[in-house]
């Protein structure tokens, strides 16, 4: 199986969350999954974005849209998901910024994965391609086994 065919499987066997601002069940891949954490400053829960799906705790799933975030965090679904009760207490987060970050995370995770594809030959650069046209594609080009299972793990 090439890595876009797996890629392609995974997108489509992946499994579905519930958005908590949609109120319906997503592909796990169109989401963000929030997690409760700690502000520094205060020392009060807040929400905190887990683009890498490795922080700890339950979390919660939201549509990975800037819209979708920041109506989320105006409207307080966002924090009440996370936090719990103690959102009501608490100022609505600041949707914009959250969006932001959340960007900010996966722009760096995808140069992240790239390079890691170029170091494993999975990349070919295209010359004199026509204007307009993609002239990078990334393929199991002379990718080894093991070089796509940790491209996978990325």
């Amino acid at each position: 199986m090439s890595v876009a065919q797996s890629a392609a499987y995974r997108v489509l066997s992946s499994k579905r969350r519930p958005c908590a601002y949609h109120f319906r069940s997503m592909p796990r891949s169109t989401l963000v999954r929030f997690v409760r954490g700690t502000d520094r400053t205060t020392g009060e829960s807040t929400v905190v974005p887990d683009t890498q799906l490795r922080l700890p705790g339950r979390g919660t799933w939201l549509l990975a849209c800037r819209g979708t975030i920041v109506d989320a965090s105006a409207s307080k679904r966002l924090q009440h998901a996370v936090v719990g009760g103690a959102a009501r207490n608490q100022p609505p987060l600041d949707g914009e910024a959250l969006a932001d970050t959340i960007e900010a995370d996966l722009r760096a995770r995808f140069w992240e994965v790239l390079a890691r594809a170029d170091e494993e030959g999975c990349v070919s650069r295209g010359a004199g391609a026509p204007l307009g046209a993609p002239n990078l594609l990334i393929g199991p080009r002379a990718a080894t086994t093991d070089a796509l299972r940790a491209l996978r793990a990325a």
